[in-house]
């Protein structure tokens, strides 16, 4: 905090708040420092939580395509290191076409995606889907 040095009993008639308070609660404000790229990496390096993010997407998608009977192509575009629109779709629609813009092989791919994060074949090379 701003007074390392005061007791904190006396914090409070220094002002109180922090100019810049944290949105996450105090067990998650660690991931405040990383940015979007640092947790998609964190998903790559764990299969539980490669299922729980694609698991989320396919929920998220069912409610927003109620009525997905008629959908036959879907393009994404982009898809990052962890393709999680593609992995939730491909669930969703079996039978459509998908086309990932800017793909490669080793995003979209069957593999293991710690291995596209830079961890090797020390993962072992299991897949989650």
């Amino acid at each position: 905090h701003e007074r390392p040095a005061a007791d904190w009993r006396d914090l409070r008639r220094h002002g109180g708040r922090t100019p810049h308070p944290s949105r996450w609660p105090p067990a998650l404000r660690w991931m405040e420092g990383l940015g979007l790229n640092a947790l998609e990496r964190l998903v790559l390096h764990s299969p539980p939580l490669q299922r729980w993010v694609v698991d989320a997407h396919v929920e998220a998608c069912r409610r927003l395509l109620p009525d997905r009977s008629a959908i036959r192509r879907v393009t994404i575009v982009g898809g990052g290191l962890f393709p999680r629109t593609a992995l939730a779709l491909r669930r969703l629609l079996p039978e459509a076409d998908l086309e990932v813009l800017e793909r490669t092989p080793v995003a979209t791919d069957r593999h293991c995606f710690g291995c596209t994060a830079g961890a090797g074949s020390s993962c072992g090379g299991a897949t989650a889907f």
